[in-house]
Order: C-alpha cells, then structure tokens, then sequence
C-alpha cells in the first residue's frame, strides 16, 4: 500500500491547493503559450517534470540540478494565430552548480508583437553521498532580460524567477516538492496601456514509482500576482527504452491553456528529442512544441558518470532482451554484473533470460527449419541478399549445418558467375587479345606460350569454352607423357641445348613443359632457347660463355708481388668465385650455396662489392635448384605410396624457397590427406577398443590439420569417455 501513497498524496495537494487560491479566472494566455520544454508541456506544463533539457528552466528555474555534462539544447514552438517562437541554450556544470545562457524569440502573431529574450540561470544541486551518492534537488535563479516591441513601441524589461525543489524521501520514497516565484519584475508603460508581468508563485508535487518502466505523477497549483489561479496534474512513464510518454490535463483559468497535453520523447546516451501536443480550449489551434540536444565533453563527478552510464548500458541490455537478442543481453549483463556486482536489476534479468534462453533453446529446432525454408525460397528467387540472411541466422545457432552451408556455397557460385559475366564484359579487349596471341603460339607448335594465354583467359572468364577446349587439345596431346618420359626428354633437350641445337633443344623443353607445368626448369631452358635462336653465332658464343656464369680475370695470371693490395682483394675474389661457380655448374647445390655464403661474408669483410650481384644469383639459384631437388624426391616418394617421406621432403624444399608454389600446393595437399588417413585410422582403432591407439591417431591427425574438426571432436569424446 505505501507505494500508492505518494499519488494520493499529490491529488489531495492538488485538491486543497485549488480550493485554497481559486479565483475568477483571467486571460493570462499568451504568457504560457511559449513554454520551450517539452517534456514540461506535455505534463500540463508542469515545473516538476524533472526535464533533461537544459531549456527546461525557463519553466522552473532549479531544473538543470541533475543534468550530467555540457550541453546545447534548441527548441521551437507554434500555436494559434500565428504564434511561434525558437529557443537556444548551453549549459556547463560547474564545481558548485550548473550554469545555463539561453535567448529566445518570440512572435505573437496577428497583433504584430515580438519580444527577444536572454536568460541567464544558475542552479546550486543538493546532493548526499552518506552511504550512496543521491540528488536531493537544488536552489535556482534565472535572470531574464526581454526586448518587446509591441506596435511600433519598443520597451525593455528585466525579471528574476528563484525556485527550488527538494527529495521527500523522509515522508515516502520516490516524493519530491516543488516551489517557485516566475517572473518577478517591473511593469512595463506602453502609453496608455500598462504591460504586467505575468508574475505567479508555483507548487508541485512528484512521485515517482520504483519500477524499471520509471512510472511518475505529477501535480501542480499556480497563484498569479494579479488574479487567477490554474492547476495541473501529469503522468509518464518508460515502456521501452529510449522511449518515454508523457501525459496531462491544464487549466489556467482562461480559455487557451485548458485541456489535455501529451509527448513522446527519446533519450540516448548523450542525445536527446521530444515533442508535444497541448490542446487549446474550443477552437483554438493546438500548441506544438519540439526540442533536439545533445552532450558532449565528460562527465567529470565520477559518482555521476558511474550512474549514469550504469542505467545506459542496462537500459541497451534490456533493450537487447525485448528484442530476443539474448546472446547480445547476456554478453551486456555479464560485463555490467562485472563491473557493478551488487546491481539487482541485471541480477534479477539474467535470472530471467537464463529461463528464456532454455525454452529459447527447446525451440531453435522449428526457427532453424522456419529460416532455412525462408532461405530456400528466397534463393529459388534469386533473392540473393535475404537468402544469405537467413542461411547466417542458422549458421549462428547452428555452426555446423549442412543445408546452410550448402544454401551458402549456392549463393557464392551464383555471385561468382554474375561476377564473371561482369568481367567478361570488362575485360573484352583484353580476351580478344589473349585469343589471338594464344592461338597464334598454338598454330606455332609453341604450347607453353599458348598455355599461358589460354589460362589468362580462364582467369578472368573462367566459363571461357574455347580456352578450355584448346587447354584440354593440349592437355590432350601431352598427356600419355609419363614422368619417366619427361625426364628423358628433358635430358635429351639438354643434350640439345649443350650442343647449341638450340632449334630441337626447344621442341623437347616445350613438350616437357606442357605435360607437367611444375616443370619450371623445362620452362626456363625453353625460354633460354627460344631467344638463343633469335641470336647472332657471335651472341650466341657470348652467352652461351656467360652462363657458365665464371670471371675472366685479367689480374689471374700476374705475379701477386706486382699487385697492390685492391688488387689482390679482386684476384682473390675472383677466383673463389670462379670455383662457387664450379659447383654450382656440378649441380653441387648445396656446397655451392656454403661457398657463395662464405664468398658474401668475405667480400663485406674486405669491403669488395663488385661482385655482390651475381653472388646474389647465384645464391638465390643455388637455394631454388636444393629446393627443387627435395621437390622431385618427394614426388618420388609420392610415387611409391610413402606420403610421411615425402611431405618431410617438402618441408625441406619450402625451407630453400618458400616461393615454389608447386611445392606448396602438394604440401596442402599430403597435410590434408595425412590428416585424413590418420582421423580414419583413429576411428577404426575406437571402433574396435583400441582407446590409446585410436587417440594417438587423432592427435597425429590434428598434428597435419589442427583445424580438422571431426578429429577434433572425436578426440575429445574419448578424452571425456575416458575421464
């Protein structure tokens, strides 16, 4: 019952107050047309709505007590016969109160009347901080200056509004009084007319209810200085964040500001908008305000930010929850709980979502068909965008379902098609280029050249029919090549080429090439040919000089004593050159690659650099021919069915040079199949008791491919089985 007693207590105020100050009633109307708060208007204009716009204290001046950090506020209103107004504020806190500057302009329509206005107002916050921090309320003053031009008169006038409200939490929790004396100033003498300020002494009552939808009510009694006596009560409330309701009923005792009002507000971490509705008496036109602000700077009392951003990131966690994102509301409950472990409400609404996500739970299974026949349709309409959607919603609860993958391997093709249709439209010139260039190798004999322009063209168009036909013609001739075969040819385009046969030399590396294009070598040796044909007998003798790769020296033959020290430096050099060479030409690989490392370390050593590019080379050669070398052992390995040799051989040849991609390609490959045989293994093992076998499979297994994961989980069962 006690929590009913705070709205009693209200109407009983509001009966007693009107009973106490009625009198005739006047028309004080346009006075309280222009009331720039919102959230103010929407509860009958009442001083006690406890409004988060700065603008607010126009209305009350202790408004702005609680209002956390910098912020600018604008505000517009519109009403009958063409009245209207706009309004600015910024308000700064401060260490012992929160300063607001504003002005306004006000328009009062047919009567050619407009009056511009500064305001300036101060506000000290009661606070307590024995045992929690708490606003208590606080003491406000406003200093108004206003400019009234009425006809052609201009006058100037000054007027003082003091007010304060305070926490009646002694009487009953949630209670809150309000007191204000508004506009207390001079008149102003416009000839034969007097302009009274329309001064009027206000009280209020609020209370507010403990509930998460942050019911309150509110109850206001005005006294005006001259006559006349209004009153109005309000209600709002919270249903779901950012939103608030506001509702009311006024009556000022004239015939403008009588009637219902009402709002609807949003309120983010640091942006706030609003707008109400107040309603006039008989015909006249309803009164409308809006109001947009927004923070910004931090919020310097830490007690003040803690709560502040407490019932921000709970409000975003309920919010979650209301819209069944419970994954989203615990994650954001949990770290709220984290940081504010006592807080109850994230107690008590994890409790609850801890109960829906179990029935959430006993029902995925009929949302996971409900989606997937969303996503099938939508896919059978080529509605790509909602099809992904739904198979991503499935994926989410269910990682591993086939029907989403597969739905997702569809829609992947199909964008990879219309992907491809787009480039072959792009790229038209260039396919016609590839075309005629790799047809004219291929009517040449030259298939390594055509090759390379046909699968070009499957790059960019991969459903390009006529380079697929010509690749499988040449695929086709070479085929019945077996490796024994290509090693011969290769050798004996070898013995071509050191002949200088350069003509058939090139005939045997193309046929090589095209049969096995992991055949770098043939490749190299064909190009070499092909432009050795293009040489002069002179060039030739030249080159075919230069790729023994050894230094003519002219110093080789001189007597050591008749050299100076440079001297001696490059004959020495030259000759431990000439040797690396020596072995590298012997296929030495891997003493070549010692003594060219060694060759670097003794030229930097002595400071020699004339060498420096061709021991790179030939290092780089050395370690590309060691890699190659390990290659063709593993696939000799691959050969006689012995996959763990050979995958070691790899390793070895991706040590020397982590560039050859055929070799990486097959390392892929044996880890993939490894990991496979060994997962197989492991589940025969279990099948038939053998526990540690099976597990040592598995682990061997996830050794290849940690990523695999049905041996996994496999392991896993076992493990849990065993323990």
């Amino acid at each position: 019952m006690k929590k009913y007693a705070g709205v009693l207590l209200c109407l009983s105020f509001l009966f007693v107050s009107t009973s106490v100050f009625a009198l005739d009633k006047i028309s004080l109307s346009q006075f309280f047309l222009l009331n720039y708060d919102p959230a103010s208007g929407a509860m009958g204009d009442s001083i006690a709505s406890m409004s988060k716009n700065p603008l607010s204290f126009m209305n009350f001046p202790s408004s702005n007590f609680s209002i956390l950090s910098s912020r600018v506020d604008f505000s517009g209103v519109a009403a009958f016969d063409g009245i209207y107004g706009g309004a600015g504020a910024l308000m700064m806190p401060f260490r012992y109160g929160n300063i607001t500057a504003a002005f306004s302009y006000d328009n009062l329509g047919v009567i050619d009347n407009n009056a511009l206005a500064f305001y300036l107002n101060y506000v000290y916050p009661f606070v307590s901080e024995i045992p929690v921090y708490r606003d208590k309320g606080g003491l406000g003053v406003t200093f108004k200056g206003y400019h009234i031009e009425i006809g052609n008169e201009l006058k100037t006038s000054f007027a003082v509004d003091f007010g304060g409200h305070y926490n009646l939490d002694m009487i009953t929790t949630g209670l809150w009084a309000f007191a204000a004396f508004k506009n207390v100033g001079g008149d102003l003498d416009f000839g034969n007319e007097t302009f009274e300020m329309p001064g009027s002494f206000n009280l209020a009552l609020r209370y507010e209810l403990a509930q998460d939808s942050k019911p309150a009510f509110t109850a206001d009694i005005i006294k005006f200085f001259s006559e006349g006596t209004g009153y109005s009560f309000g209600f709002e409330i919270m249903p779901v964040y950012p939103a608030t309701f506001k509702i009311g009923w006024r009556d000022y005792g004239d015939y403008v500001n009588w009637g219902p009002t009402a709002g609807l507000f949003l309120n983010f971490d640091s942006f706030n908008l609003g707008y109400s509705f107040a309603a006039m008496y008989e015909d006249y036109t309803p009164r409308h305000s809006v109001n947009f602000g927004f923070m910004f700077g931090r919020i310097s009392n830490e007690n003040k930010a803690y709560d502040y951003y407490l019932g921000y990131n709970y409000n975003m966690a309920k919010e979650s929850y209301n819209r069944k994102d419970y994954i989203s509301a615990r994650q954001q409950l949990e770290e709220i709980l984290a940081i504010y472990p006592e807080h109850q409400p994230s107690k008590d609404l994890l409790k609850q979502l801890v109960y829906d996500l179990d029935l959430y739970d006993r029902n995925l299974e009929l949302q996971v068909d409900r989606w997937l026949r969303s996503a099938d349709l939508a896919l059978f309409r080529n509605n790509m965008v909602k099809a992904r959607n739904y198979y991503y919603r499935v994926l989410g609860v269910d990682p591993e379902n086939a029907q989403a993958e597969s739905g997702l391997a569809q829609i992947n093709a199909k964008l990879k098609d219309a992907e491809f249709r787009v480039n072959r439209k792009k790229y038209e010139k260039e396919i016609i280029s590839l075309w005629s260039e790799g047809m004219s190798f291929y009517n040449s004999g030259q298939f390594i050249f055509a090759k390379e322009k046909f699968s070009r063209i499957l790059e960019i168009d991969p459903n390009n029919a006529g380079a697929m036909q010509y690749l499988e013609i040449i695929r086709t001739q070479v085929s019945k090549i077996t490796d024994l075969q290509a090693d011969k040819m290769f050798t004996q385009g070898m013995e071509y080429y050191n002949m200088a046969d350069y003509d058939m030399a090139a005939r045997y590396f193309n046929a090589v090439y095209a049969a096995d294009p992991k055949r770098t070598d043939a490749k190299e040796y064909y190009e070499l040919s092909r432009k050795a044909l293009n040489m002069s007998i002179t060039e030739m003798t030249s080159k075919a000089s230069a790729a023994k790769g050894q230094i003519k020296s002219r110093l080789a033959d001189k007597d050591d004593s008749l050299l100076s020290s440079n001297q001696k430096v490059q004959k020495e050099m030259e000759i431990y050159f000439n040797q690396s060479v020596d072995l590298f030409n012997q296929e030495k690989y891997e003493d070549s690659l010692k003594a060219f490392v060694a060759l670097r370390e003794k030229a930097l050593k002595n400071n020699y650099y004339d060498l420096n590019q061709q021991i790179r080379e030939y290092t780089d050669k050395s370690r590309k021919a060691i890699s190659e070398k390990y290659f063709r052992e593993a696939l000799s390995f691959i050969k006689i069915n012995n996959p763990e040799e050979a995958i070691e051989k790899i390793k070895k040849s991706l040590e020397y040079n982590k560039d050859h991609v055929a070799a990486a390609k097959e390392y892929e490959r044996l880890k993939a199949y490894l990991s496979q045989q060994y997962y197989d293994a492991g589940i025969k093992a279990y099948s038939s008791g053998q526990k540690d076998r099976a597990k040592q499979s598995l682990e061997k297994s996830l050794e290849y491919d940690p990523k695999k994961i049905e041996s996994k989980k496999a392991l896993d069962r076992i493990k849990a089985l065993g323990e």
